[in-house]
């Protein structure tokens, strides 16, 4: 975990909003698009200003389709576990009950 400051991270903050805006509403000029995502830091800013927060990194999930047929060509369900990251609870309800 990395402890930082909302004020550190601002810049940073503001252009991946930019880029986010820019990317997804083409239609909007460059300008109001800074101008909506200097909004948007505004209001991160005034609503967790001197907050404590813990965000956790999204991270891609495990490849089930692939850990079936892992399973389904003879890997054993240790091998498929520990290939694929997941947990025996996960093995079972995603790869071997859903063959």
């Amino acid at each position: 975990m990395i402890d930082t400051t909302l004020d550190d991270e601002a810049p940073a903050i503001r252009a991946a909003v930019t880029d986010y805006i820019r990317e997804n509403f083409r239609t909007l000029p460059a300008h109001q698009a800074l101008q909506l995502s200097d909004g948007v830091l505004g209001v991160l800013i005034e609503k967790l200003g001197g907050c404590r927060l813990s965000v956790a990194k999204s991270k891609d999930g495990p490849d089930y389709s692939a850990a079936r047929k892992d399973w389904e060509h003879g890997m054993s369900a240790s091998e498929v576990q520990r290939k694929h990251g997941i947990s025996r609870r996960s093995f079972y309800r995603h790869v071997r009950d859903a063959a």
